[in-house]
């Protein structure tokens, strides 16, 4: 008779953040809020918390309603990777250490679409976060 392997070590316990943070960055403050004006001047994004102390590995799948107008250039910015249709950006970068919270922010683009718009946000060791933001035209937005 074979005796039966030995246990495996159980696979560690993926860990929640200690705060999370999605909203508007005005002068590079986030201020939370999950609906924006699509406007040029209208900059967005998220911010974790950790136990960081220096840069930190992020990946980044953002998932917008339909195609974007991306204005980076991808020769500078090689750490952005577009899909076919230019729905979806995958961002894979280190986000610098402020205070414990590790963040990225975007800025809106002339001609991008209305609708929600998904963030995933992965840390090794921690679960994936997801974030979500309705974004509106001028116009649409006193209507609602």
């Amino acid at each position: 008779m074979t005796p039966p392997p030995p246990p495996q070590p159980a696979e560690a316990a993926l860990k929640q953040p200690a705060a999370t943070l999605f909203g508007l960055v005005v002068d590079g403050v986030y201020k939370r809020q999950n609906r924006f004006e699509l406007s040029e001047d209208t900059v967005y994004g998220w911010r974790i918390k950790l136990p960081c102390t220096g840069p930190t590995l992020f990946h980044e799948t953002l998932l917008l309603p339909s195609a974007g107008d991306w204005t980076f250039d991808p020769a500078v910015a090689r750490h952005i990777k577009l899909s076919a249709d230019r729905r979806r950006a995958v961002t894979e970068d280190y986000s610098g250490c402020y205070d414990g919270w590790i963040q990225h922010a975007w800025t809106i683009a002339p001609n991008d679409p209305p609708g929600e718009y998904v963030f995933t946000v992965e840390i090794e060791g921690y679960e994936p976060q997801t974030f979500r933001g309705r974004f509106v035209r001028a116009e649409d937005a006193s209507a609602s």
